[in-house]
């Protein structure tokens, strides 16, 4: 009778919680707000921007760039030859059919607003941990202060898609045209730090999204 109540009681004992697996879902679902949060709160601003303003002098030696790679007025956009390249229709397909390719679930982890001196490297040391490759929109403001941050990015596998130049809504929804320089001037940034000049990720993300906030 005894040994029968004993083993009762071990068999309905609820097992121990992984601790680790715990650990990750939440720095992942962290990540997740945090990301969001950036792109929602008032956008980062060249000339004001604290980070942007303490850490200018730092990023040009850390990245060993010359005053010729850092951009001397963020607000006027250079004129380039820039030719964009056409998606295929195989391309175009894929993209309409990207969450119908599987039945499995995905997740597409994406990070806004960088490449970031301080914040960038440990989402890259957590992500190379876990072998997890993510999308990263970059600001060619930042891309042109912090080359090397894009090029780890980069080399490590990860994906990097274009959010823009400056985040200034006020200038990028004057026009379709100041739209499409924004995100030509972006991507003339990634391919001065990619060493690459055909490189084009074809992917922009409108910053505060199509319009911008009105508030």
């Amino acid at each position: 009778m005894y040994n029968s109540i004993n083993d009762k009681t071990k068999t309905n004992k609820p097992k121990k919680l992984n601790k680790k697996r715990v650990f990750f879902v939440l720095f992942i679902f962290i990540l997740l707000i945090t990301s969001y949060s950036w792109d929602r709160e008032s956008p980062p601003d060249a000339d004001s921007h604290s980070e942007t303003i303490e850490n200018y002098s730092d990023a040009k030696n850390s990245d060993n760039t010359s005053s010729a790679d850092v951009p001397e007025d963020t607000n006027v956009a250079e004129n380039t030859n820039f030719t964009p390249a056409y998606l295929t229709d195989a391309q175009v397909n894929s993209v309409l059919t990207i969450y119908k390719t599987s039945s499995a679930k995905t997740v597409y982890l994406t990070f806004d607003d960088g490449p970031s001196n301080s914040v960038t490297p440990l989402i890259l040391d957590v992500l190379k941990e876990r072998n997890i490759k993510a999308t990263f929109f970059v600001l060619g403001v930042y891309v042109d202060m912090y080359p090397s941050i894009v090029q780890r990015e980069y080399s490590e596998g990860h994906y990097i898609a274009n959010h823009g130049y400056s985040h200034k809504y006020s200038e990028i929804y004057v026009s379709p045209d100041t739209i499409l320089n924004d995100y030509t001037q972006c991507n003339t940034s990634l391919q001065k730090a990619l060493n690459n000049k055909s490189y084009s990720s074809n992917i922009y993300r409108f910053p505060g999204g199509s319009s911008g906030r009105t508030i």
